[in-house]
């Protein structure tokens, strides 16, 4: 900042600047494309100032010049791309004076002075590498809390408490430890209270569980005059996840501290794109009487598609597509409200879909873009029925197939999961909402993608987008039936 005060011409400081700025987090400026070119239909060549291949384009202008406008031309140069170049995550604008720094991803922009270079580094951290430290944590945290639902698991299944009811269990527990530290339940840690509320040698335990789920499964009109207090603040969930009754469990007082524990960590750090599959991993061994923990649980990072390699699929499929026409029209009010109603209009359908990893971060990436629209239309300051009014992407516009019927169930609650968080996101425009009680699901059909006809699940139309991993077997490992449905789709 202080070697720059008072430069104020582009052509003869440009490239000293944009070195020095990468040097401060400890990036290579040998990485940086100079005068980097793209090509305009009708085969004229534009030139961008620096690029950091996959993080950052850089575009600078002389001090005083509009900064709006050259993030419109940063804006162009990004739609330009080649598609098999690796988009930037941010746009990097200055004057010499000031610097604006723009989040692709999410659409946020931040300006400051350069002088005040020193109190704005957050925001770039991700330059600096500390975005995948952060995606390491994650991960670690996702997994810990597996294991420790796993150890729960266990512990039931070994009581001989097994099947459809151990399976409904564990899934309406998730979505009350989700709900708990994300105000889905008003108050954080209401579910908490309401185990620690209970007696130290957990004979009680399932008899309060119950009562939750019989409450969050009634509307909040029609429930008992005489329902205890405990239970009143609870709001109605709906969408059938907590329907049914469940056989008895007797809780004792290990399996009371067991779920306990899980109530306690903060699950506000969990992912269900990625804690899904970690999940389903623990409540289904393929191998299971072959060792007390199963290779299967040992490799609970092996069972999902992880969230790089998602967008690996994703961007150049539909989303960079759409963030450059986002890019290009932010200031044309008709052209932002065109591509809002394609948003609403899409369809997103994974045909095996498993837990749901690939429609769950296609929906925060998608709620993501649409926050960057409603921003640029509205504004912030809003209130809570006006932002329920703004977004019109919904989980009901997310399909999928799954053979494995608990898989499916979990890929549901995921959306659910994903949809709250992203509703939590909101409150960038002055007022957040929840969407209880559930009115809308995700089409998640339970069957097998090679034998159900997929029109039935999802009839094509414009704007449908088909992606995945689908599971892959070589012939040798595939069983007699796998053979036979191959066969059988070729055919």
């Amino acid at each position: 900042a202080k070697r720059f005060e008072g430069v104020s011409s582009e052509k003869q400081h440009d490239q000293n600047f944009m070195k020095e700025f990468c040097e401060v987090f400890g990036v290579d400026p040998y990485r940086i494309e100079w005068q980097f070119k793209v090509k305009k239909a009708g085969h004229s060549i534009k030139w961008g100032d620096g690029l950091l291949p996959g993080m950052a384009l850089f575009e600078m202008k002389s001090r005083g010049r509009n900064l709006d406008e050259a993030y419109e031309q940063a804006a162009e140069y990004i739609a330009l791309m080649p598609q098999d170049w690796a988009v930037p995550q941010f746009v990097i604008i200055s004057d010499f004076a000031t610097v604006h720094v723009h989040v692709r991803a999410s659409g946020e922009r931040h300006s400051f002075p350069l002088s005040q270079m020193a109190g704005n580094l957050d925001v770039l951290l991700p330059l600096a590498g500390y975005e995948a430290r952060a995606v390491a944590q994650e991960n670690e945290a996702n997994e810990a809390a597996a294991e420790k639902i796993g150890r729960l698991h266990d512990r039931m299944k070994a009581d001989g408490y097994t099947g459809a009811d151990l399976e409904s269990y564990l899934v309406r527990l998730l979505f009350c430890l989700f709900a708990d530290d994300t105000g889905l339940f008003g108050e954080n840690q209401r579910f908490l209270d309401l185990l620690r509320n209970t007696r130290v040698d957990g004979s009680t335990l399932h008899d309060e569980l119950v009562a939750l789920f019989e409450t969050l499964n009634t509307y909040e009109l029609t429930r008992a005059k005489n329902l205890p207090e405990r239970f009143r603040g609870f709001p109605y969930v709906n969408g059938d996840l907590f329907a049914g009754g469940l056989a008895r469990y007797y809780f004792d007082e290990e399996g009371r501290k067991q779920l306990l524990e899980l109530a306690e960590d903060d699950w506000r750090l969990i992912k269900p794109s990625i804690f899904g599959s970690l999940f389903q991993a623990i409540m289904h061994h393929e191998d299971e009487g072959a060792a007390p923990r199963s290779r299967k649980r040992r490799e609970l990072g092996a069972h999902y598609t992880s969230e790089v390699n998602i967008l690996k699929v994703i961007r150049p499929l539909f989303l960079n597509e759409l963030w450059a026409e986002f890019e290009l029209a932010q200031r044309n009010r008709t052209k932002l409200g065109l591509l809002h109603d394609r948003l609403a209009k899409m369809q997103f359908f994974d045909p095996a879909c498993g837990c749901g990893n690939f429609l769950v971060v296609a929906y925060r990436e998608l709620r993501l873009l649409e926050l960057a629209i409603i921003e640029q239309l509205y504004g912030g300051g809003k209130s809570q029925s006006d932002v329920a009014l703004m977004v019109r992407l919904d989980v009901d516009q997310f399909h999928g197939i799954e053979i494995d019927s608990t898989a499916a169930r979990i890929a549901t609650v995921a959306m659910w999961l994903t949809d709250h968080q992203m509703n939590l996101q909101l409150e960038r425009l002055g007022s957040y909402m929840h969407r209880l009680p559930l009115k809308k699901r995700p089409n998640i059909h339970a069957g097998n993608a090679l034998k159900v006809d997929w029109v039935a699940v999802l009839p094509p139309r414009d704007g449908c987008v088909v992606m995945g991993n689908p599971p892959f077997l070589g012939y040798s490992n595939q069983s007699k039936d796998q053979r036979a449905e191959l066969a059988e789709v070729f055919s």
